[in-house]
């Protein structure tokens, strides 16, 4: 069954777990950060420093890269046979 609907959703929960894992703490994987408060009118916002705005802690990007290599080595297996 190579279009298995059941395969698709369990890569995108399995995607779903990795990128939970992997975005960073300190603005919960946005990019950036701001100052707002309850009732604020206006709020500055600024770049996160810890992921430099990609959103993913240094760790993270590892965990990201490791599942997409893995994934693209089943496909290549899966277009060979």
């Amino acid at each position: 069954m190579e279009n298995d609907p059941r395969d698709h959703i369990s890569i995108h929960n399995q995607l779903t777990d990795v990128l939970k894992e992997a975005a960073c703490e300190p603005c919960s994987g946005r990019g950036k950060l701001d100052d707002s408060d309850d009732g604020d009118i206006y709020c500055n916002h600024w770049i996160c420093p810890h992921c430099k705005g990609t959103g993913f802690s240094k760790e993270g990007e590892k965990l990201v890269h490791k599942f997409n290599a893995a994934k693209r080595r089943k496909r290549n297996l899966r277009n060979r046979t």
